[in-house]
């Protein structure tokens, strides 16, 4: 049995989603925009605020600067797995979290991410990291209605791109370490990119699906599947902007030296 379908207009589709009103993808996926805005004016807020009082500075010059820094990453990742599993479908004691307590930690775990992005304000100049933002913000808009309207769902796909994102990450390790030059540098942050704008696309979709099947099952399902979903797209913004910000930072470096 095929599994494309006929979209309204007539032209064949593989993503059962379009067969679903605009109107109504738009009003369940709301609460998971807002949750994603929210958390990312706290991480805005906690960055500049970090920057501009000099606390972030001060705190990496102590002798326990890189001790934070390490306990902040170690426990993004914790937080990371306990928020995904805490809002997830399952019976362990996890799933069992309550909404306000998930949006807490989503909300702790976005000052957290600010904290840690500080380091962007003393390694790019504002002008850099403004235009890299405001670029970011458009590009990830631009992702997320394609994700609305893409016509192949490419939710299927999320084990491979499990393994890229691996293969990805030993690769800008190693890159880092041993071939720290400016060409293998932007080549490492390109792929990234565009691995993480097909993530962007996969994850509209996911949520989508998500919050279409928590609709049914309550407002506390909704509640939890929304912040499960903008935790998902929150860290595809943040790696975006993260990766265009690199880009531009060694663009830039490069025609100096020229």
């Amino acid at each position: 049995m095929s599994d494309f379908h006929t979209s309204p207009i007539g032209s064949p589709v593989s993503n059962p989603l379009l067969m679903i009103p605009l109107e109504t993808r738009n009003k369940v996926m709301a609460r998971c925009w807002l949750e994603m805005g929210f958390a990312l004016v706290i991480t805005a807020l906690v960055s500049i605020a970090g920057a501009a009082s000099g606390f972030y500075l001060q705190l990496m010059a102590s002798g326990a600067g890189m001790l934070i820094a390490s306990l902040t990453i170690i426990v993004l990742l914790v937080m990371t797995i306990v928020i995904s599993a805490g809002t997830s479908e399952g019976n362990g004691r996890l799933a069992k979290m309550k909404p306000s307590t998930a949006r807490l930690c989503l909300y702790i775990y976005a000052a957290l991410m600010g904290f840690s992005l500080t380091s962007v304000f003393y390694a790019y100049d504002i002008k850099t990291i403004g235009i890299a933002f405001g670029v970011s913000a458009l590009y990830f808009f631009a992702l997320a209605i394609y994700g609305f309207f893409c016509k192949k769902d490419l939710t299927s796909l999320g084990p491979i791109f499990l393994v890229m994102l691996l293969v990805l990450l030993i690769s800008e390790i190693v890159i880092f370490v041993f071939f720290p030059n400016p060409k293998m540098l932007m080549i490492i942050n390109a792929v990234g990119l565009v691995l993480f704008s097909v993530l962007t696309v996969m994850d509209v979709q996911k949520a989508q699906k998500m919050m279409m099947y928590a609709s049914s099952r309550g407002e506390d399902a909704v509640a939890k599947t929304s912040i499960n979903c903008a935790l998902s797209l929150y860290l595809d913004f943040i790696n975006i902007f993260l990766y265009i910000l690199r880009i531009f930072g060694l663009s830039t470096a490069s025609s100096n030296n020229n």
